[in-house]
């Protein structure tokens, strides 16, 4: 009887909607709680006019609803920067501003003017897909700043 009266108030706390089996919600794929999302990864590497590796240039998504979305380039000018969005996967053409700020001044090859570089991001840059979220990956090589004037 207490088990039933249990079940009644789980029920109707909403309790009773979803199934977190291993046998799932009969849909071929096991609930999942929150809201799926969507990671999108941008990968390149800083370099200057002659093409020598710029560290210390911050690397951001123009967009702040990305969910932090900076890193900073390392000593060979390596980024990776990674946004999230809600949603199961990247609305049709969606492109991003990633922009490229440097954040020591005169050092490191002198101070370089800020940046910005649209990115496609596509179905063809899925790297991962599960029933509740996706990652897309983008290299874009190569990103030259130029010194400011």
């Amino acid at each position: 009887m207490m088990q039933k009266i249990v079940k009644g108030l789980l029920l109707l706390l909403g309790f009773g909607a979803a199934s977190c089996t291993e046998e799932g919600n009969g849909f071929g794929n096991t609930d999942a709680y929150g809201t799926p999302t969507t990671r999108f990864i941008v990968k390149g590497r800083v370099v200057d006019a002659s093409g020598r590796a710029v560290p210390s240039i911050r690397v951001s998504f123009d967009d702040n609803h990305y969910g932090g979305g900076a890193t900073i380039s390392d000593a060979s000018g390596n980024f990776t920067v990674t946004g999230d969005m809600f949603g199961f996967s990247i609305p049709e053409n969606f492109s991003t501003e990633v922009v490229f700020t440097d954040t020591d001044g005169d050092d490191n090859f002198g101070s370089f003017a800020e940046k910005r570089v649209s990115v496609a991001i596509s179905d063809a840059d899925m790297t991962k897909q599960t029933t509740w979220s996706s990652e897309y990956s983008k290299s874009i090589g190569d990103v030259e700043l130029e010194l400011e004037k």
